[in-house]
């Protein structure tokens, strides 16, 4: 009973990286083109948003979501924080998806591709074919495995960067 006091008490204290990120969510709902960002802002919002959908649900998750939208800025910041791995990962899986060009900017067009090709049907339900489906679960995997760092190097980004500044509570 008392290790979930200690963890609701912990959850309601003020975390200044979790309060950078629901700022960039405000600013992302307003400015979905990322166009007055920072460059260091749109590779920590695009890594984030990347490692979000990798936990929650995959690759196929990540690519089927608008947070691919940002694929590019993604890719840029797996490489400036070291996490080559999970570089290779991505990259691998959005090969196998999309070929050597990767994914499209747009969300309808990355539906097309990973959906529609082959099929004449317009359900955008139509599972991925079993064999790229087992490969995405595949690294889906692999990544799991080696990305434990990413929390780590993305705090280390925010505060090199001086992302989390505003956001520290000097007492």
């Amino acid at each position: 009973m008392e290790a979930s006091r200690a963890a609701l008490q912990k959850s309601k204290e003020y975390d200044p990286h979790h309060e950078l990120w629901l700022s960039l969510v405000k600013r992302w709902s307003n400015d979905p083109s990322l166009s007055s960002w920072s460059k260091e802002e749109k590779i920590y919002f695009s890594v984030t948003l990347f490692e979000n959908e990798l936990y929650n649900g995959g690759f196929e998750q990540y690519f089927s979501n608008s947070s691919a939208n940002y694929y590019a800025y993604a890719v840029m910041g797996l490489r400036d924080l070291g996490a080559e791995g999970s570089l290779e990962i991505l990259v691998e899986a959005a090969s196998i998806l999309f070929g050597a060009d990767g994914p499209p900017d747009s969300q309808q067009a990355r539906w097309g591709i990973m959906y529609m090709k082959n099929h004449e049907e317009t359900d955008i339900e139509h599972i991925l074919d079993a064999g790229v489906d087992e490969h995405l679960d595949q690294l889906d995997q692999r990544f799991y495995k080696s990305s434990k760092d990413i929390a780590d190097l993305l705090e280390a980004y925010e505060v090199k960067h001086g992302l989390v500044v505003p956001f520290l509570s000097f007492e």
